[in-house]
């Protein structure tokens, strides 16, 4: 009754309420079924059935996962965010979970070329990650959060108990985590900090 076309061939499919994916040719890829059809991206596509998300590949093929509670889809995203039980996630453009759906909070920075990953809610007690966009781990700590202060992101303003360090992606302390504020000029040639105890 209905058609929208997506990538790749394929084609939603509604009618009466119930919907499915059938390709150019016709061929039912997903049979009409009380289901949503959230997207489908040029590798993977996701549906949700009941109160779960689930990604299958082009042809049909469910993805080996346990369901998600949400799969947000943005078409110029590095990779996908994916939640379970208020954890957080990321699929790769292949639908493949590369960033274990453990973390309690994300974020995107270098061109979202990298992803910090925390897991803690409680300043002084988070562990934060930084991941590429191909799953790799570049850095673990122990400081609240991470900031990049020079390309290529070398060195990162590292904050913990509301105090700033700056750190490498060695783990090297260069300032000890004791500033109100730090900042680096020229290429972090140099270093500026604040310190409001010594005022």
């Amino acid at each position: 009754e209905n058609q929208s076309l997506f990538e790749r061939g394929l084609f939603t499919v509604q009618s009466k309420g119930r919907e499915g994916i059938i390709d150019h040719y016709g061929k039912w890829i997903i049979t009409l079924n009380d289901q949503h059809i959230n997207f489908i991206s040029s590798q993977f596509f996701s549906v949700q059935i009941e109160n779960y998300s689930y990604l299958y590949h082009l042809d049909g093929s469910r993805i080996p996962h346990q369901p998600y509670d949400d799969v947000v889809y943005e078409v110029e995203a590095p990779m996908f965010k994916v939640k379970r039980d208020q954890k957080i996630g990321y699929v790769g453009h292949d639908g493949i979970e590369i960033i274990p759906v453990i973390y309690d909070q994300t974020f995107f920075f270098a061109d979202r070329q990298i992803a910090e990953m925390t897991l803690g809610k409680e300043d002084g007690q988070k562990t934060t990650l930084l991941y590429d966009t191909l799953g790799h781990l570049l850095l673990s700590t122990t400081y609240d959060d991470l900031y990049p202060l020079n390309d290529p992101f070398g060195y990162y303003s590292a904050s913990l108990n509301h105090k700033q360090s700056i750190i490498d992606l060695r783990r090297n302390i260069i300032l000890p985590p004791i500033y109100n504020r730090v900042w680096g000029f020229a290429d972090t040639t140099f270093y500026c900090v604040t310190d409001e105890s010594r005022r």
